[in-house]
């Protein structure tokens, strides 16, 4: 019994370090609106990016002393509604660019103007994307964070090799 016990513990150690080994950076999922005159949103486009995730170009806004980046082949969720009900819904890949002072999503040609975005300019080739809400008044952004998956399974290998060595002493007790 206490090999089985052992072996299931050493297993379970073995996957979560093999896991965590692969994992990925933290996901974040974008929400960009336009609002109207009331407090229900008319357009909201919604696409995911990884943390570190190198953009497809980079390019230089000269005036103002910073970078720009593009990311091709996005997937992304473009909604429109009327009085907080979904009139409409397209699906689709596409571009997201991240300007000095917004974000733009195409084929949509949905922009967000004016609200600084959420990227870490000190490395545009691995960017680092802030979370939070930011808002002129008449568009706004959301940023979350998705807790990366491989953590959650590690947690879990710890908890289960927890319980081995309370099952190991119980039965070295009997």
């Amino acid at each position: 019994m206490k090999k089985v016990i052992t072996f299931l513990a050493i297993l379970l150690f073995t996957l979560s370090v093999s896991v965590d080994a692969r994992a990925s950076g933290v996901t974040y999922d974008f929400e960009l609106g336009q609002v109207s005159n009331g407090p229900y949103p008319i357009h909201i486009a919604k696409f995911s990016l990884e943390e570190g995730t190198k953009p497809d170009s980079i390019f230089y806004v000269s005036p103002y002393g910073v970078y720009g980046m593009h990311f091709y082949n996005v997937p992304y969720t473009f909604e429109t509604t009327a009085n907080g009900i979904v009139t409409g819904e397209t699906t689709g890949i596409g571009q997201v660019t991240f300007w000095i002072d917004g974000i733009q999503l195409l084929p949509v040609d949905f922009h967000v103007y004016n609200v600084p975005p959420p990227v870490d300019w000190s490395d545009p080739n691995n960017p680092i994307f802030q979370t939070g809400f930011r808002s002129n008044g008449y568009q706004y952004y959301n940023v979350t964070a998705q807790t990366p998956e491989p953590s959650s399974l590690l947690l879990l290998g710890s908890g289960a090799l927890g319980l081995v060595g309370v099952f190991r002493r119980r039965l070295a007790n009997l």
